[in-house]
C-alpha cells in the first residue's frame, strides 16, 4: 500500500474530541478510535428501533385493523421513501469524509447545504407520488377505493388507510431527510455522541406525544401519524441546535460552516453520481427482506410462516443494528485517512473495522444459538411457532455473521467511494444469487420458511466473500489519489505534528529575543503572526537555514519569521537525502506557497523556480544549462566514467579498421574493427570460418592457460601418490566465486569448493561463509587428473541430522559454535549492558554507524553503547541477496535509518532503511518522483552498458594481440 513519513501524523478533526491528538497508527489505537465512534451510532440506531416498537405497540392497542394498516405504512414508507432517501444521504459520507481528512474545512459545510436540497428535493417528489399511490397498492396485491367509501376489516380498506397514514408522514419524511444529513455532517467530524443523545430524549418523549394525540385528543389512528411527526421535529430540532453551537465554537481557522452560499447549487452531478449507487446499495438491501416476507405469506400455514419470519426479522433487526454502528466509523474513518492522503492508515481501518465488525456479529451468533429453544417464547406462547423458530435460528446465526463483514465493508466502499461496486455486487448477491436460492429451496423443495432463511444466509456469505474479495484487493496509494481529485483538494501531504513545529519555532523566537525564559515562549504565537503578516502568497524571500530534518528544512526569514520548506517542495527530481543538499546558514531563495496565521506556519517552496520540462521544450537554452549544471556537479563530487579496462597498452599498435562515421563540423572520425569480423551469418555461409574461429579460440585459451593445466596435472601426479579420495587436507581459500571457492592445498595444488559442498545448511553465495586467505579444513571428494581437477567438500566434514540423533554431545557442540560464531559477530552488543532506550521511540530517524556485517544483517553502532540491528529484508524495497549486504554496506559507513521496533528489556533497536526510500504511492501521488525514478534507472542501466562495452572491447583486443 502508498509510504508514510517516519513523522508521527496528527490528527485534523475540528470540534470532536479526537482534535488535535495523534492519529492512531497500531491495531489498538485505531480499534479504540473506531469504537468511539461506533457505540454511540450503535445506540442510535438500537432507540430508534426501539421508538418503532414501542408506536407499534400503542397502535396494536387500538384494534388488529389499526395494526395492519401500520404494517403495511411502515412498509410503503421504508420501500418507496426513507430507503432511496438515506441513499442519497449516505453519499455525504464520501464527500465530507475525504474534504474534512484534507483539511478542506469549508468544502464540508457546502457539501451539507447541496445534501439538504437535493434530499428535500427528492422527498417532496415522493410525497407528491404517494398523494396518487394507487399503483403502489395494486403492486402489493392492493385495489384500494376512495378512502371515503373504504369499508373497515376489509383488504381494500386496510390499505386506504395505511395509503393516508402514509401521506400523514410526510413531513417526517422531510424532516428525516434534514435530520440525516446533519447526522453525516457530523459524522464527518468524528462527532457521534450528540446524535445518540438527541435520538435517546426523542424515544423517551415517543410514549407521552403517543398518548396525548391518541388518547387524550382522541384522534386515533390519526394521532399515532402526528405523534411520530412530532417525534421526528424534536430529535430534528435538537440536532440543529447542537449543530448551530457547534459552529459557534469551531476555531476560525477550522469553520466547516460559512453560511449559506450560491456553491450549494452548483457541481450537483458529481453528487449525483455517487448517491445513485448508494441508493441501488441500501433499496436492494432493504427491498429484498420486504420480498422475503410478502413470499412467506405464500407458503402453507401462512400465520405460522409469518409470525416466526416477524419474530427472526426483529431479532436480526436488533443484532444488525448493535454493529451497524461501525460501518458509518469505517466510512469515517477510510475517508478522513483517504483525503488527509494516508492510505496505509485506511487500510489498517479497514482490517480492523471489518475484525470488529465480524467478532461482534459472531458474539451475537454464539448468543442466539445458546439460548435458541427459548427465542420463540419470548414473542409468542404457540408451540408451532417456537419450535419452527428454534429451527431457524442456526440459519439466522450464519446470516449475522456475513452481515457482520457486509455492514462494514460497505461502509468503507462509502468512504472510498466505490458505491457502485457495493451495489453491483448487492445486485448479483441478492437479486441473481439469493432471492432464487430461497424460492427454489422454499417452494420447489418443500423447505418452507427454512428455505427462505437458507437463502438469505448463503447470500449474507456470498456478499461478504464478493466485497472481501474486492476491498482486500484495493490499491490504497491509488485510493488517495482518487479521493484528491474527487474533492479537488489539491497535493495531499503528510503532515508534520505541530508541537514539532512549534518547538523550532519557540526556539528561533527565545533566541532572536534573547534568554527571555518563560515569557518568550508566552508570547511566541503573537509576534509570529505579526511577522508572518508582512509577507503574501507568491512573495520571493531569502532566509538561512535553520534546523535540517529528514522530512524538510526550517528556514529563518528576513523579519524573523521561520518557515518550513517540504522535501516534497524543494525539487522536481527526487529528494532522499536532504542534508546533502542543505547544511545549517546556507542562504536559500524560496516562494511563500501558503500562510496559515492560525496554526502560525509558512509553507514555502523553491520548486516553482526550478525551469519545467515544458520551459525547456519552449527554450532549448535551459536544456544545455541543466546539462552543463548536472555536468558540474558530477565534476565536483569527482565522478569519472567507471573504466574496466587500461586501454594504455594499446597505443601505438598498428590495426585495420572501417571508417563508420564522419563530422566535419566537430573534425571528428568514428571507426570500428567489428566490421572486419566474421559474423555468424558468414559463417553458415561458408564452414571454414568456423574451425579457423575455433582454431584462434583454441590457441588463445593454449596461451593463456595451458602452462597453468600443465603444471596443474603435474602436481597432481605427485598429489594422487600422496593422497586419496576421502583425505582430510587444509588449505587457503584463494579466490571466492558465486559457484564456490577454489582452495590451495598445503602442496600447491589448486581445488574447487563447490557452494553445494560447504555446508548441509543453504548457502545462497560463498562470500558469506568464507573469506579470501582463510584457512580451513577440507575432505577430498574427487581426483580427475585428465582434466586437472580437484573437488573439495567442508560438508562431509560436519555432522549430520542422523548423526546428531545419535550422539547428543555433537548437538551441543553445534550449539556452541552457533553461539561463539554469534558472539564474533556481535562482539560489541553482547558485551555492552543493556541500553537505556527511553530516548527512542517507533518512527525515529536516526544516524549510526555499520559496526559490523553478517550473513543476513548488518549491526549498526548509534552511540552511547546503543547498537540497532538492521535486517537484509529491510534495507531496501527492491530485493537483496545476503552474498550482497557486503556490497551494500561498508564498515563505519554512515547510514539513516528509522526505528520499527525498541527491545526496552534488552536494550536494542531494529531498524530500517526501506521505509525511507520512495514507494510505488508516492510516485503516483508526485508523477515528477516516477520520472527520476525511471531517469535513474536509465542511467544504471547505461553505466553498465558502457562498461560491458570498454570490457568486450578490450578482451577482443587482448584475443588479437594474442
Amino acid at each position: 500500500m502508498g509510504g508514510l513519513s517516519p513523522v508521527s501524523i496528527t490528527a485534523a478533526a475540528a470540534g470532536g474530541k479526537s482534535a488535535g491528538k495523534k492519529v492512531p497508527t497500531t491495531w489498538t489505537g485505531v480499534a479504540s478510535r473506531l469504537w468511539d465512534l461506533a457505540w454511540p451510532l450503535s445506540g442510535m440506531e438500537v432507540l430508534t428501533f426501539a421508538k418503532e416498537i414501542i408506536i407499534t405497540a400503542f397502535v396494536g392497542h387500538l384494534g388488529p385493523f389499526e395494526l395492519s394498516s401500520l404494517v403495511l405504512a411502515q412498509t410503503l414508507y421504508n420501500v418507496s421513501g426513507n430507503a432511496p432517501m438515506l441513499g442519497i444521504v449516505v453519499a455525504m459520507e464520501t464527500f465530507c469524509g475525504q474534504a474534512y481528512g484534507a483539511r478542506k474545512y469549508a468544502t464540508v459545510g457546502v457539501v451539507l447545504q447541496r445534501a439538504l436540497l437535493i434530499t428535500t428535493l427528492f422527498n417532496l417528489c415522493c410525497v407528491a407520488a404517494w398523494g396518487h399511490a394507487g399503483w403502489l397498492m395494486e403492486a402489493m396485491g392492493q385495489a384500494p377505493p376512495s378512502w371515503g367509501e373504504a369499508q373497515k376489516d376489509s383488504d381494500p380498506a386496510i390499505s386506504a388507510a395505511a395509503g393516508r397514514f402514509t401521506v400523514l408522514l410526510a413531513p417526517a419524511l422531510v424532516m428525516d431527510g434534514i435530520d440525516q444529513c446533519c447526522r453525516r455532517y457530523l459524522l464527518a467530524q468524528s462527532i457521534s455522541q450528540p446524535q445518540m443523545f438527541t435520538t435517546l430524549i426523542a424515544t423517551l418523549c415517543t410514549p407521552f406525544f403517543l398518548w396525548f394525540f391518541i388518547v387524550r385528543c382522541d384522534w386515533g389512528f390519526d394521532g399515532a401519524a402526528v405523534a411520530w411527526n412530532c417525534v421526528q421535529a424534536g430529535s430534528m430540532s435538537g440536532l440543529i441546535f447542537y449543530l448551530l453551537w457547534h459552529n459557534s465554537q469551531q476555531d476560525p481557522g477550522k469553520k466547516t460552516w460559512g453560511g449559506w452560499t450560491r456553491e450549494a447549487f452548483t457541481e450537483w452531478w458529481p453528487y449525483i453520481h455517487v448517491a445513485l449507487p448508494s441508493m441501488v446499495m441500501i433499496c436492494l438491501d432493504w427491498w429484498t427482506f420486504e420480498l422475503i416476507v410478502i413470499l412467506s405469506g405464500l407458503l402453507p400455514r401462512p400465520e405460522i410462516t409469518m409470525s416466526m419470519m416477524g419474530i427472526t426479522f426483529n431479532v436480526h433487526a436488533l443484532c444488525f443494528f448493535a454493529a451497524h454502528g461501525l460501518s458509518g466509523a469505517a466510512s469515517t474513518r477510510v475517508g478522513n485517512e483517504l483525503g488527509a492522503g494516508r492510505p496505509r492508515l485506511a487500510w489498517l481501518n479497514t482490517q480492523v473495522s471489518v475484525l470488529m465488525g465480524t467478532v461482534s456479529m459472531i458474539f451475537f451468533a454464539a448468543l442466539l444459538m445458546a439460548y435458541r429453544h427459548r427465542l420463540g417464547g419470548l414473542f409468542s406462547l404457540d408451540p408451532e411457532v417456537m419450535l419452527l423458530t428454534s429451527q431457524a435460528v442456526p440459519m439466522l446465526a450464519v446470516s449475522l455473521i456475513g452481515e457482520g463483514a457486509n455492514t462494514v465493508l460497505a461502509g468503507v466502499l462509502r468512504g472510498c467511494g466505490r458505491q457502485k461496486i457495493g451495489a453491483t455486487i448487492n445486485l448479483i448477491a441478492y437479486w441473481g444469487i439469493g432471492l432464487p436460492i430461497s424460492c427454489v429451496l422454499a417452494f420447489k423443495m418443500g423447505l418452507g420458511a427454512m428455505g427462505l432463511w437458507t437463502g438469505l444466509a448463503c447470500t449474507a456469505s456470498l456478499q461478504s466473500l464478493y466485497l472481501s474479495a474486492v476491498v482486500f484487493r484495493f490499491d490504497w496509494s491509488a485510493e488517495a489519489t482518487r479521493a484528491k481529485g474527487l474533492i479537488a483538494s489539491g497535493e495531499a501531504e503528510f503532515e508534520l505534528e505541530d508541537d514539532v513545529y512549534q518547538d523550532i519555532v519557540s526556539q528561533e523566537l527565545s533566541s532572536a529575543h534573547g534568554a527571555g525564559g518563560e515569557d518568550a515562549q508566552d508570547t511566541a504565537a503573537p509576534q509570529l503572526s505579526a511577522q508572518q503578516s508582512s509577507f503574501e502568497v507568491g512573495d520571493l524571500v531569502e532566509g538561512g537555514v535553520q534546523s535540517v530534518q529528514p522530512y524538510g528544512v526550517f528556514l529563518k526569514l528576513g523579519n524573523g519569521a521561520v518557515g518550513l520548506l517540504h522535501i516534497s517542495r524543494i525539487s522536481q527530481e527526487p529528494i532522499t537525502a536532504i542534508d546533502a543538499i542543505f547544511s545549517k546558514g546556507d542562504r536559500v531563495k524560496v516562494l511563500v506557497l501558503a500562510i496559515d496565521q492560525e496554526r502560525g506556519r509558512l509553507t514555502l517552496s523553491t520548486k516553482p523556480l526550478e525551469p519545467t520540462p515544458g520551459d525547456m521544450l519552449r527554450d532549448p537554452q535551459l536544456v544545455f544549462d541543466k546539462a552543463e549544471e548536472t555536468a558540474e556537479a558530477l565534476r565536483t563530487c569527482g565522478y569519472t566514467p567507471p573504466p574496466t579496462t587500461n586501454l594504455q597498452g594499446f597505443k601505438g599498435d598498428s590495426i585495420k579498421a572501417v571508417v563508420i562515421q564522419k563530422n566535419e563540423k566537430r573534425g571528428r572520425v568514428s571507426f570500428s574493427t567489428k566490421h572486419l569480423e566474421q559474423t555468424s551469418g558468414d559463417m553458415l555461409r561458408d564452414r571454414q570460418l568456423v574451425f579457423d574461429k575455433a582454431e584462434e579460440t583454441a590457441e588463445a585459451w593454449r596461451m593463456r592457460g595451458g602452462a597453468a593445466t600443465c603444471a596443474q596435472t603435474a602436481f597432481l601426479e605427485g598429489f594422487k601418490q600422496g593422497c586419496t579420495v576421502g583425505d582430510v587436507a587444509e588449505g587457503s581459500v584463494q579466490s571466492l566465486r558465486r559457484y564456490g571457492a577454489f582452495v590451495e592445498l598445503s602442496n600447491g595444488v589448486v581445488g574447487l569448493l563447490p557452494i553445494s559442498k560447504i555446508s548441509h545448511e543453504h548457502i545462497s553465495s560463498a562470500k558469506a561463509i568464507l573469506s579470501q586467505g582463510e584457512r580451513i579444513k577440507v575432505v577430498v571428494l574427487s581426483i580427475d587428473q585428465h582434466r586437472g581437477q580437484v573437488t573439495l567438500s567442508t560438508k562431509q566434514s560436519e555432522p549430520t541430522p542422523s548423526d546428531m540423533l545419535r550422539d547428543r554431545q555433537l548437538v551441543v557442540n553445534k550449539a556452541e559454535e552457533t553461539a561463539e560464531a554469534w558472539r564474533k559477530h556481535h562482539h560489541a552488543v553482547a558485551s555492552a549492558p543493556a541500553a537505556d532506550l527511553r530516548g527512542f521511540k517507533i518512527g525515529d530517524v536516526v544516524e549510526a554507524s555499520v559496526h559490523s556485517c553478517g550473513v543476513d544483517n548488518a549491526l549498526l553502532d548509534l552511540g552511547n553503547n546503543i547498537f540497532g540491528f538492521l535486517d537484509v529484508n529491510q534495507i531496501s524495497r527492491e530485493r537483496v541477496h545476503s552474498a550482497n549486504l557486503k556490497k551494500i554496506l561498508s564498515v563505519g559507513e554512515r547510514i539513516k535509518a528509522i526505528v520499527i521496533k525498541t527491545d526496552e528489556e534488552r536494550g536494542r533497536l531494529t531498524l530500517s532503511t526501506k521505509e525511507l526510500e520512495l514507494t510505488p504511492g508516492d510516485m503516483l501521488l508526485d508523477p515528477q518522483l516516477l520520472f527520476g525514478k525511471a531517469e535513474e534507472m536509465a542511467e544504471a542501466f547505461l553505466e553498465r552498458k558502457l562498461a560491458k562495452a570498454w570490457k568486450r572491447l578490450a578482451h577482443k583486443k587482448k584475443h588479437s594481440l594474442s
